[in-house]
């Protein structure tokens, strides 16, 4: 809806205006198809997986922080910005 909007107000994507997504599922659905940042599902499942299995064995042990680092796919919604 957001480059439906943009367009509306006559900005052109990417010319005025780049836009992302999160999640990848359905972005290149989109037209034009948007850049997404791409979380590592299959790693999140896993690990929050093993994490919930390491607590209700030890409901005792400490806090645990997991950082997990997204990809960024580049599609055609994303670009430098146009020179005016």
């Amino acid at each position: 809806m957001i480059v439906q909007r943009a367009e509306e107000q006559g900005m052109d994507v990417p010319g005025d205006l780049s836009v992302l997504a999160y999640d990848d599922q359905i972005a290149t659905l989109a037209s034009p198809a948007l850049s997404a940042v791409r979380p590592p599902r299959r790693t999140i499942g896993r690990t929050a997986t093993a994490l919930l299995a390491a607590r209700l064995a030890e409901p005792e042990r400490p806090v645990h922080c997991v950082r997990v680092s997204p990809t960024l796919k580049v599609r055609d919604s994303s670009g430098p910005p146009r020179t005016r």
